[in-house]
């Protein structure tokens, strides 16, 4: 009777035993798995955009340059809050400017900008109290190269005590001519070249008696009403030149006159049917 009763124990425990290396075999399987799914699927990683960014307070009409703006990697929903959907791009050229205030950190987008050339440009960067006014002049009369929007330039007046030489016509009294300063320190808002025609140019290019420097520039610059009226009389009477300012030349460095070319010059003049000839 007792080894009966220790067989059946005996039983028992043996089948606890199976029943418990079998539970434990099928929770280690589940466990592997699980892992297995979990080191099998994908990533999935958060769509980001590349947005400039100001670095700074950007007022309106003041200059952007690169230094300015970073580029900053901005995840999709925060991009979207600024309603960006994509890369932005942004092209840099000398004189362009914010059209809009921007706070710093905040993005920048391509119609913030204002280029030069583009309508209202001129609007955005005058300063208060001044006129835009827009002059054109031969290219060999603008000294010193460079000249672009924001230069500070010396505008200077060709004149004659006896003759008109607003035209540029041949000077017939050499020593009445005089070279002299209008105005100094005038800051360009703007420059408009001369657009180049293939045609013209090619036969430009096959004419030796053609001079190609005869185009002339465009330039919008910034001057108060009283300087506006002067140079309408300067328009009239004088040729206007255009020097870029070195900020250090004092007027009497700007001025001279043919007696400075041509000390000992003296004029001998030939009536030939109501028109002199200097001899």
């Amino acid at each position: 009777m007792r080894s009966r009763f220790l067989m059946i124990v005996s039983l028992i425990i043996l089948g606890i035993g199976l029943i418990g290396i079998l539970v434990l075999k099928a929770t280690s399987t589940s466990s592997t798995t699980s892992n297995q799914s979990a080191a099998s699927a994908p990533v999935v990683q958060e769509k980001t955009f590349l947005v400039w960014v100001a670095k700074k307070e950007l007022s309106i009409g003041e200059p952007i340059t690169r230094q300015a703006l970073r580029l900053e990697k901005m995840s999709e929903a925060k991009a979207l809050e600024f309603g960006i959907k994509q890369d932005t791009s942004m092209e840099f050229v000398d004189g362009m400017v914010a059209k809009r205030e921007v706070s710093e950190s905040q993005p920048i987008y391509p119609e913030d900008i204002s280029y030069p050339g583009q309508s209202g440009y001129v609007e955005l960067i005058i300063e208060p109290g001044y006129v835009p006014v827009s002059i054109s002049v031969p290219k060999t009369s603008v000294v010193g190269g460079g000249i672009t929007e924001g230069s500070t330039i010396d505008l200077l007046v060709l004149t004659s005590s006896t003759q008109n030489l607003s035209g540029r016509p041949k000077i017939v009294d050499l020593d009445s001519v005089s070279l002299a300063p209008l105005f100094t320190g005038i800051k360009v808002l703007q420059v408009n070249l001369p657009k180049q025609d293939p045609t013209v140019t090619s036969k430009l290019s096959s004419s030796p008696n053609t001079e190609a420097t005869s185009s002339e520039i465009s330039l919008v610059l910034q001057l108060t009403r009283k300087q506006v009226a002067k140079l309408t009389i300067a328009k009239t009477i004088a040729q206007l030149e255009v020097h870029l300012s070195t900020g250090e030349s004092l007027v009497s460095d700007l001025t001279a006159d043919s007696g400075d070319i041509l000390s000992d010059y003296k004029a001998v003049r030939e009536l030939r049917s109501q028109s002199q000839i200097l001899q």
